[in-house]
């Protein structure tokens, strides 16, 4: 299959996660505080916004400036703040799309310990980002570690319904 082929199909993938992410996210700052946000920080949004665009449309090198410089700003936000999750699996979601696996897990693995930080191990946020790692470890043939996490993501949904 052409390569052109698989990333289409690739992105095709992502785009559903993006949307859940934005949509959690959405969700997510009603639970958690969101800081007032200053007239200097508003480059976040537009960053997130335009990179994502960037990402729908395969340019990934644009795609990647704009979500590292956005993930920079969210960093200056704090850890509870819902734009840094936002942030980190906006940023995995472009990395996984290019083939830069050893740079996805790492920010999947710190947007999943900031849900259950800020939200306890127990909440559908947390089954959320649970889910989206085991789907890129599935990605990777890591099955067995898949297995668990999907396990976890299961026994928080039972709870939660």
């Amino acid at each position: 299959m052409p390569a052109r082929i698989m990333i289409a199909m690739l992105v095709a993938l992502l785009i559903p996660l993006v949307a859940c992410t934005q949509e959690a996210d959405s969700e997510l700052s009603e639970v958690i505080p969101q800081q007032a946000i200053p007239s200097e920080e508003m480059p976040w949004e537009s960053n997130e916004d335009a990179g994502l665009e960037a990402l729908e449309q395969g340019q990934y090198l644009e795609a990647e400036e704009l979500l590292l410089a956005a993930l920079k700003q969210a960093e200056k936000f704090g850890d509870q703040d819902t734009r840094l999750v936002t942030s980190l699996n906006n940023l995995a979601n472009l990395y996984r799309a290019q083939g830069k696996h050893s740079e996805v897990e790492p920010l999947l693995q710190r947007a999943l310990a900031i849900y259950e930080k800020t939200l306890g191990p127990e909440h559908p946020y947390v089954a959320l980002g649970l889910e989206n790692y085991a789907a890129f470890l599935r990605e990777m043939d890591r099955n067995a570690e898949a297995d668990k996490l999907e396990e976890r993501a299961q026994a928080i949904w039972a709870i939660a319904r």
